[in-house]
């Protein structure tokens, strides 16, 4: 018996073959990620709120100089500004509002997409090949796998940018203030909110800065089980077929009689 031909194929596995734990998973980090996009967003409008809509984030604080004058245009004094409260001579650059415009539709644009991927999942079936409302499941994965590369850039763009900014702002006032802590940002607070919100701010920052690196994770988490699943192949499997000629003694017949055999994996 001697080989005349070997095939290899790629095909789709049953659906009832494939762990449901693929498809919960999936659906479990898209729902993450869209309640922590929706908790960013919420946390950080309220955080913003605090400072009456203006964005601090890359803020520049500065402090007014001591102002001259001069007494019957002969003798020049200099007015020191030094027994006013600071908050009175505090100038701040409020030139980067688009990073707080930008965090805000990141937020939401993850909460967004989470259900959208949630939804498309959980109509879908395990994988491999299944008919029903979507035809060939495993066809939803790339596609996916661009999805959730996209999402995890800007969220961890967002997340980052929101951080960084915060710390850019308190350590440019305590720099200037020659402090260290957090005091100089509560003492920042509009005067009709210092003593009602001073423990917000802190409430506030600690929600946004947590549930936007829980969005990051839960991208990052789904876009990781996204690319073992193509690496593992969950959703084929490799068909081998072999021709084989039965050599009998007859040379007339010798190459007329053939088997085949079917190897799967």
């Amino acid at each position: 018996m001697r080989i005349l031909t070997k095939h290899k194929e790629l095909i789709e596995r049953d659906a009832n073959d494939i762990s449901i734990l693929w498809k919960l998973l999936q659906m479990l980090f898209y729902c993450v990620s869209a309640i922590a996009g929706y908790v960013t967003a919420h946390a950080f409008f309220m955080f913003q709120d605090l400072f009456d809509r203006r964005c601090i984030l890359w803020a520049t604080p500065g402090l007014e100089p001591d102002r001259k004058v001069s007494v019957a245009g002969i003798v020049n004094y200099r007015i020191s500004s030094m027994g006013q409260p600071w908050q009175d001579r505090l100038t701040v650059s409020y030139n980067t509002q688009h990073h707080c415009s930008t965090i805000q539709i990141i937020s939401i644009l993850s909460c967004i997409c989470g259900i959208v991927g949630f939804s498309f999942f959980s109509i879908c079936g395990r994988g491999g090949y299944q008919v029903g409302i979507y035809y060939s499941p495993w066809r939803l994965v790339g596609p996916a796998i661009l999805f959730n590369l996209c999402l995890t850039l800007l969220t961890w763009r967002s997340a980052c940018n929101f951080q960084e900014g915060f710390h850019h702002f308190q350590y440019r006032l305590n720099g200037m203030l020659n402090q260290s802590g957090n005091e100089p940002i509560t003492e920042y607070l509009p005067t009709s909110k210092k003593n009602t919100y001073n423990r917000l701010v802190w409430k506030y920052y600690g929600i946004t800065k947590i549930s936007s690196w829980v969005e990051v994770a839960a991208w990052v988490m789904g876009l990781t089980l996204l690319v073992l699943r193509v690496v593992n192949v969950t959703d084929f499997r490799l068909m081998k077929t072999s021709v084989y000629a039965l050599e009998t003694e007859d040379e007339e017949h010798r190459d007329e009689s053939l088997r085949y055999r079917f190897e799967e994996s």
